[in-house]
């Protein structure tokens, strides 16, 4: 039966009728736009490398490390703003990679990764090096600081995992890393009829709106504030976000006082248009009435380390978040809640938005804030 609720792979690439497993996943990926691979050999996998070898479209970068693997394809990702496919051998080649796939947690840089497991049918295993290079639940060492991670047991399960990890990895605001096992036994057999008819993930990128009562509420504060801040830490990997502050610094009238956190991608600490400051060497004359953090992690724990947070108990608190930061049940890597209102929504449009509706002041805006 097809999938009636989304269309089904025409696999232009030439496998319309892909003989074994492997081949579908290699199909089904470029379909997606995912035509390269990073990895270090492993046999666990040997069926996907075959299939890609095979063919001439896909584009195979090795590494002598998994987590060298894993790190090519997170800076792959932050250069380039797209995803390629890590392939991990299984047990020891996944534990070797664990590091790096924490690392992109913690940049919450969106990796699809596929790691290669012995054969769950006890029956299929190859006296020794199969048995050792089997897990039972082989994503356990890093499935808390994962955005999906799955084990399934059979073609249909590991297909529509593959299906769900690609939406996470490729539509969806910097998760993490997405990760699904592949049966090595599983690889090799013929495609299961029902897979080769699973409809095509869903990857449209959402830019999820303030709802317009908030986002007046906000233009309304931050026209009437005396002395503003906005603080920003991962925004800045975002398209189009130093425009956006500059629009609407021009729609205020005076220049948006801006600290910047964090060793991300913002790499706008120098800026015209705005009043940018780093937050170790940012001196405060004086205190602000409103604060506007940007995709920041702790921005109190940031602020205490450079004033007395008492000094801030008048100051006014406000939150955008990019929709997805998901807390992690291993890592306390997501601070501690700000005060005041949370909301979250694509950080761009927020800015574009309330560039249209605030209302120019020209006001003379102090400058509180030194280097």
């Amino acid at each position: 039966m097809n999938d009636l609720f989304t269309s089904v792979p025409t696999f232009s690439n030439g496998c319309k009728n892909p003989t074994y497993f492997s081949d579908w996943v290699k199909s089904y990926l470029l379909e997606h736009g995912i035509d390269t691979y990073v990895f270090n050999p492993g046999a666990s996998f040997r069926g996907l490398h075959d299939s890609l070898a095979m063919e001439n479209y896909n584009k195979i970068i090795m590494t002598c490390h998994e987590e060298i693997a894993v790190s090519f394809a997170h800076g792959y990702y932050k250069a380039s703003g797209k995803i390629i496919c890590v392939l991990i051998h299984a047990n020891v080649g996944l534990l070797h990679s664990s590091m790096a796939i924490f690392n992109a947690w913690c940049d919450r840089v969106p990796l699809l990764c596929l790691v290669g497991n012995g054969p769950l049918d006890a029956a299929k295993r190859r006296p020794w090096i199969d048995w050792i290079h089997t897990a039972h639940d082989i994503l356990a060492p890093i499935r808390g600081y994962t955005s999906f991670s799955s084990v399934s047991t059979d073609q249909w399960g590991i297909a529509n995992d593959i299906k769900r990890a690609i939406r996470i990895a490729v539509s969806e605001s910097h998760l993490g890393p997405a990760v699904v096992a592949l049966d090595s036994y599983l690889q090799e057999m013929h495609t299961d009829p029902k897979v080769i008819n699973l409809g095509l993930a869903d990857i449209k990128k959402k830019r999820i709106e303030l709802q317009s009562d908030e986002l007046i509420r906000i233009s309304k504060l931050l026209s009437q504030a005396k002395k503003p801040l906005f603080i920003i830490e991962r925004a800045g990997r975002q398209k189009g976000i130093m425009n956006a502050f500059i629009n609407l610094s021009k729609c205020l009238g005076y220049d948006i006082p801006v600290i910047e956190c964090g060793y991300y991608e913002n790499a706008i600490t120098i800026n015209n248009e705005n009043l940018w400051f780093r937050i170790e060497t940012v001196i405060f004359d004086e205190y602000p009435d409103l604060i506007i953090t940007l995709d920041t992690i702790d921005p109190l724990g940031y602020l205490s380390s450079i004033i007395d947070l008492n000094l801030l108990s008048e100051t006014l608190f406000i939150n955008i978040n990019t929709p997805g930061l998901c807390p992690s049940g291993w890592s306390s890597d997501t601070g501690i809640d700000p005060p005041g209102s949370i909301c979250n929504c694509d950080i761009v449009l927020f800015l574009n938005k309330l560039s249209q509706i605030i209302p120019t002041t020209k006001k003379k805006v102090k400058n509180y804030l030194r280097h």
